[in-house]
């Protein structure tokens, strides 16, 4: 599937957003390509500079705070 962005929803606990993010996708769950970083917010869209084909999603936590960090609701964006 082509991927244009992912949209992340952390505003049912808006102090536990991801202060950092990386993105990254896959084809086979094994090799990872980076789709994209940088700072976090209760709700976060991300676009990628050009669509991106994969099948598997991994999004990692950066930064630091003192609570949890949490994803109320996670989207895919199609272009």
């Amino acid at each position: 599937t082509e991927i244009a962005g992912v949209a992340i929803d952390s505003q049912g606990n808006s102090p536990d957003h991801a202060r950092r993010y990386k993105v990254e996708l896959s084809k086979d769950g094994k090799q990872w390509n980076p789709a994209a970083e940088g700072g976090g917010s209760s709700v976060t869209e991300i676009i990628f500079k050009a669509p991106q084909k994969g099948r598997f999603l991994r999004i990692t936590q950066g930064g630091g705070a003192s609570n949890h960090w949490s994803i109320n609701e996670l989207v895919l964006l199609k272009k």
